[in-house]
């Protein structure tokens, strides 16, 4: 094995399916909030609120 190469344990395999499910559970309350609400926010306002 080379060194400094990280080696998928099954700790690390379930973390990364955890992040996984977590963001696509995100991704479709969004999705759920954006469809109830026909306030549409545009991009360029949020990025100049929060200084991006």
């Amino acid at each position: 094995m080379k060194k400094g190469r990280k080696v998928d344990t099954k700790a690390r395999v379930r973390k990364r399916d955890r992040k996984s499910t977590e963001d696509c559970e995100d991704v479709a309350a969004a999705k759920k909030a954006m469809a109830e609400s026909k306030v549409r926010i545009p991009y360029e306002k949020v990025r100049k609120e929060l200084g991006l």
